[in-house]
Order: structure tokens, then C-alpha cells, then sequence
């Protein structure tokens, strides 16, 4: 038997959208200028500068500060804030989303997924700032990452009932994060990716596509390599 992992899938939200644009053609990360006043997008390729355009992009959203993003990056942290004023000023509906999450939360104490699941912030309101700013974190992550543990969970429903109708003798294993791991037997193990595939990238119909890469091992290890 070997394993078919779902490696990814992710949803931007409408104020997101820019950025998705940007990276579909590989313009993700920002680069501070010679001259060390002023930033520029290139494109990029190398596997060490997507990992630092992932570490912009996630901290800048859920609030890292110029500090803590120059100490992930190895850079000082006054260029580290020149990297978020210029990524703020190049993805305006980015501090969008955010601002009004934290509005809508700070108002309601909650946030509700794409699905109008809620996760309840009480400490939204907190007096203390360190409580405070934590809750507003956990807010600007809870819709995005929420809505994709929703899409996970519909796909999970409908390729359970998939594969028990057409592949009997194939399962799901367990997810890990936003992964899909399933035990196959090597005969069937073409199909099942696709069908894999084909549930979850069809699972909803939104303004970005859903993407999923599929993998295959006799191990976990193997099959994401």
C-alpha cells in the first residue's frame, strides 16, 4: 500500500486577491533597495527566497513586528519596517481585511468563517495589551485558517463517501494541519489521486482556485519528498 497526501490547498479571501495575482506570476516578495531607502518586487525562484516571502507574508498579516520579522529574516530591523510600510502600500487590501476583522471583532467579540463558523474572542476587549493583541491575532488568523479547516472537512466528507462507494479497500488515514493522508493499494493508487485531487480542488467554487498537490510512498516521508 502507499500513501497519497494532500500537500495544500488555500483560499484568499477578496481583499486578498492581489496577492494572489502577484504570485501567480512570481512577484512575492519584496527587496529592499541599494540605496536602502525604498523597496522593489522582483520576481524570484530560488527555494530560500520563497521561504522569506513566506515568512513576510504570514508574519505581516498576523502582526509580526519589524523586529521580530528582521529576526526571522537576519536582517535589521529597520529595513525589516520597510518591508511591511512597502508591503502595506503594495497590497492595500491587505491592512483592509485586517482593520476590518479587528473592527467587526472588537464590536461582536467573535469572527466567523467564509461558512459563518464562529470562534468566540473574548479577550478581544481586554484591558491588557499583551491579552488584547494576542485575541486580535488570533482574529485576523481564525477567518482564513478556519475557512480552510471547513473546506478540508467538506472534502473529507465527500471523498470518504467516494471512496467507499467506488475504491472499498482504500481510506483515509488523518489529516495533519491542511493535509489529507489516506492508505491505498498500489493498484488503485492512480485513480485514488485523482480522485483526491479532483474532490478537493472541486470542493467550492471560488475567486482562486484551489490547488492540490498529491504525493505517493510507502511513507509519509516518501510520499511528500
Amino acid at each position: 500500500n502507499e500513501f497519497v497526501p494532500r500537500l495544500w490547498a488555500t483560499r484568499r479571501v477578496g481583499w486578498l486577491l492581489d496577492i494572489y495575482e502577484d504570485g501567480r506570476e512570481g512577484v512575492v516578495l519584496w527587496l529592499i533597495g541599494d540605496d536602502g531607502d525604498r523597496c522593489r518586487l522582483r520576481h524570484i525562484r530560488h527555494v530560500e527566497q520563497r521561504r522569506a516571502a513566506k515568512t513576510i507574508n504570514f508574519g505581516i498579516i498576523y502582526g509580526i513586528s519589524a523586529f521580530g520579522l528582521g529576526r526571522n529574516l537576519g536582517i535589521p530591523p529597520s529595513e525589516a519596517d520597510l518591508f511591511i510600510q512597502a508591503y502595506f502600500e503594495r497590497y492595500p487590501g491587505v491592512r483592509a481585511y485586517m482593520d476590518e476583522t479587528l473592527a467587526s471583532a472588537g464590536e461582536s467579540g467573535k469572527v466567523e468563517t467564509l461558512y459563518g463558523r464562529v470562534r468566540w474572542l473574548p479577550e478581544i476587549q481586554a484591558t491588557n495589551r499583551n491579552r488584547r493583541e494576542n485575541a486580535e491575532r488570533m482574529a485576523i488568523n481564525a477567518r482564513i485558517q478556519g475557512t480552510a479547516a471547513d473546506l478540508l472537512k467538506m472534502a473529507m466528507i465527500t471523498l470518504d463517501r467516494e471512496l467507499r462507494r467506488q475504491y472499498p479497500t482504500s481510506r483515509l488515514l488523518l489529516t495533519v494541519h491542511d493535509e489529507l493522508v489516506l492508505e491505498v493499494p498500489t493498484g488503485d493508487l492512480d485513480s485514488v489521486a485523482e480522485l483526491v485531487r479532483e474532490t478537493m480542488e472541486g470542493v467550492e467554487q471560488l475567486q482562486v482556485p484551489l490547488v492540490v498537490d498529491v504525493g505517493s510512498g510507502p511513507t509519509w516521508f516518501d510520499a511528500k519528498a
